[in-house]
C-alpha cells in the first residue's frame, strides 16, 4: 500500500485483472508528498477507501449515486478526479502548516519582546535604586563630617534607610536573571515603574559605609 521513493511516500495499489483494460494501468501510483510515515498511513487510508470504490462502480458500469450507466471516460474521470482531490489535500496541509509556523515564531517574537520590555524595566528601576543608595551615603557621610547630625535618631533613621534599599537591591537580582529566562515572569510588584530613558549606572557602593556608620553609632553611645 505504502512505498517510499526518495523522500516521499507513495500510495500503491494493484488494479483487478478483469479491470486493467478499463483504466490501462496494472497499478495505481499516486504520490502523498510526505515523508512523515503516520501522515502517508492516513492518506493511504482514505485512497484505499476511493479506489475501492472506484473498482466496485468499474465492475458494474454504474454510476452509484444516479444509478445509471457510464462509459470509460467517465470512469477514468472518476480516477483523475481522485488525484485531484489527494492534490488538494496535500495543498490545504501544507498551507496550515505554513500559516502555522507563522503563528508560532510570531508568538515566540512577542515573547521575546515582552521579555525585553521587563528586563528593560527592571534594569531602569535597580539603577535608580543605586543611584538613591549612594545619594544617602554620601549625605550621611557629609552630615556626619560637618556635625549636622549629632542625635542618634537621625543617624540611626538614616542607617535603616540605606540597610532598606540595600535589601530591596539584593532581592531585586536575585529575581532578576528569571526575568529574561522565564517567558511570562513578572517582575517584583509595585517596584518596575514605566520605562524611561536609561541613565548611566553608577558604581555599586559597597556596604562598607553602612558598617562604619553601625561602628560610628556604637562609639558615640559609649
Amino acid at each position: 500500500m505504502l512505498a517510499l521513493v526518495g523522500t516521499n511516500y507513495h500510495f500503491r495499489r494493484v488494479v483487478p485483472v478483469a479491470l486493467r483494460p478499463l483504466f490501462g494501468k496494472t497499478e495505481f501510483w499516486i504520490s502523498l508528498k510526505t515523508g512523515n510515515k503516520s501522515e502517508a498511513r492516513l492518506s493511504a487510508m482514505a485512497l484505499h477507501a476511493q479506489t475501492s470504490a472506484l473498482f466496485r462502480t468499474a465492475r458494474t458500469m454504474t454510476d452509484p449515486a444516479r444509478n445509471k450507466p457510464i462509459t470509460k471516460d467517465d470512469l477514468l474521470a472518476l480516477y483523475e478526479y481522485i488525484i485531484k482531490r489527494q492534490e488538494e489535500v496535500i495543498e490545504t496541509t501544507e498551507r496550515n502548516a505554513a500559516e502555522q509556523l507563522k503563528i508560532e515564531r510570531y508568538t515566540a517574537s512577542m515573547t521575546r519582546y515582552e521579555d525585553l520590555l521587563k528586563t528593560r524595566a527592571f534594569l531602569t528601576y535597580s539603577t535608580d535604586a543605586l543611584e538613591r543608595l549612594n545619594q544617602h551615603i554620601i549625605t550621611l557621610r557629609q552630615d556626619m563630617i560637618t556635625g549636622k547630625m549629632q542625635d542618634k535618631a537621625s543617624l540611626a533613621s538614616k542607617t535603616e534607610e540605606i540597610e532598606r534599599l540595600h535589601d530591596t537591591l539584593v532581592k531585586l537580582f536575585q529575581t532578576g536573571p528569571a526575568l529574561s529566562q522565564a517567558p511570562g515572569a513578572a517582575p517584583p510588584s509595585h517596584q518596575l515603574a514605566s520605562p524611561s530613558p536609561t541613565p548611566t549606572a553608577p558604581t555599586s557602593p559597597r556596604l562598607t559605609a553602612a558598617l562604619q556608620i553601625r561602628c560610628y553609632l556604637g562609639s558615640r553611645s559609649s
